[in-house]
C-alpha cells in the first residue's frame, strides 16, 4: 500500500506530462500576399508635381488600376492593390481565433496638360474575425 502512494503522484506527473507535451502553451501565425499594382514611397517621391509629365507616371509605375476624367484636359490615374493578411492564434485548448484583414491601398495621380498636379495616397482597412 505505501508503494502505491508514492507511485501515485510520480504516475499523475507523468499523465499530466503526456497529456499536455503535444499542446502549444501559446501559437500565432501570419501570413499575407498582395493583388494588384503596388506603389513604393520612394517611387512617389520622385514625383514633382509642376514637372513630372504623366509619360514618365506611367513609364514608371506602370498603365494605370483605373483613369477617370475630370475634364478635357485633367484625369486621374489611379493604382490600387490590396493587401490581404490572415492571423491565427490560440492558447492551450481553451482559445482559438483567426481575423481576416484586408487593406487596401490606392495612390492616385491627377494630371494636367499631360504634367502631374498633385497625388496622394489612400488606405482602407477591413477586418473579419473568426472566434
Amino acid at each position: 500500500m505505501k508503494s502505491i502512494r508514492r507511485i501515485a503522484p510520480v504516475l499523475a506527473l507523468v499523465s499530466a506530462s503526456a497529456l499536455f507535451s503535444g499542446c502549444t502553451i501559446i501559437s500565432s501565425h501570419e501570413e499575407g500576399h498582395f493583388t494588384g499594382r503596388t506603389v513604393g514611397e520612394e517611387s512617389l517621391q520622385r514625383i514633382v508635381p509642376g514637372e513630372t509629365t504623366e509619360a514618365w507616371v506611367i513609364a514608371t509605375l506602370g498603365q494605370p488600376s483605373r483613369t477617370e476624367e475630370v475634364d478635357e484636359a485633367t484625369h486621374i490615374l489611379s493604382y490600387h492593390a490590396s493587401e490581404i493578411k490572415h492571423v491565427e492564434a490560440s492558447l492551450l485548448l481553451i482559445f482559438d481565433t483567426s481575423t481576416r484583414v484586408e487593406i487596401d491601398h490606392t495612390v492616385f495621380v491627377e494630371c494636367k496638360d499631360g504634367v502631374v498636379q498633385r497625388y496622394w495616397r489612400e488606405s482602407d482597412r477591413r477586418s473579419k474575425q473568426r472566434a
